[in-house]
């Protein structure tokens, strides 16, 4: 766990402690809010100081709409692998639609609280779930947006069979849909990148934040699976 040593009195404290539990030393600036422009340019070239704005906020703002979108990203992929226009009539309705947005909103919040959980087991160190929730979200940042830029983009150029495998888009128009596969896939590598150095400056261990960010990725794909088994697609 990253750790440093309070000036003052030498108490060993916890890297997002604001202020020392021994002397009442400030340990380190204080950030009132999150400026969402400065931390999408920080986390593409500067992503250390990105990292440290966004946990050293006191208010965590952006994190509601930023579940919310990044749930609306994590749905409409689980409507493209279940190539929802091929469903059946019972499945293709708005009831349907919120239950999947739904779900993936259950998901995230309880990945944190699990997460939340396993930290303070380990390392008997509380964490807010605001900052919990940050870990697990704020690194999703560029993911969540792409969905208002490349999801706009899909439909324009492939129309309602972007949620269809009869015919795919690869065979409607393969270069386009190349493209457009091979940006979703840069972006997701990054997102990777970043779950990863999110969890090296919390945890100061990178073989252990390598092995979080590798089960964060699988849980996500497992459940996606999962809601294919509960609408009874498998």
């Amino acid at each position: 766990m990253n750790k440093n040593t309070c000036a003052v009195c030498g108490l060993e404290y916890f890297i997002l402690s604001y202020k020392c539990t021994n002397c009442g030393n400030i340990l380190r600036d204080k950030v009132s809010n999150i400026n969402l422009g400065e931390i999408l340019k920080d986390l593409l070239f500067n992503p250390d100081i990105g990292i440290k704005k966004i946990l050293f906020a006191e208010h965590k703002n952006y994190l509601i709409v930023l579940s919310i979108l990044l749930s609306f990203k994590l749905s409409v992929l689980t409507l493209i692998h279940i190539s929802f226009i091929d469903l059946e009539p019972e499945f293709q309705n708005f009831v349907f639609l919120l239950k999947l947005l739904a779900y993936w909103l259950f998901f995230l919040f309880s990945l944190s609280f699990c997460y939340k959980f396993l930290f303070q087991f380990l390392f008997k160190v509380k964490m807010s779930f605001r900052s919990v929730h940050s870990i697990i979200i704020y690194p999703f940042l560029y993911f969540a947006i792409s969905l208002l830029i490349l999801f706009p983009l899909e439909f324009m150029l492939f129309g309602m069979y972007v949620f269809s495998n009869n015919p795919s888009i690869f065979s409607i128009d393969s270069g386009k849909a190349i493209m457009i596969s091979l940006l979703e896939v840069i972006i997701l590598m990054y997102t990777f990148y970043l779950t990863f150095i999110f969890q090296v400056f919390i945890l100061h261990k990178k073989s252990t934040s390598l092995i979080i960010t590798g089960s964060i990725f699988i849980l996500l794909f497992f459940s996606n699976e999962f809601f294919r088994t509960i609408i009874g697609l498998n």
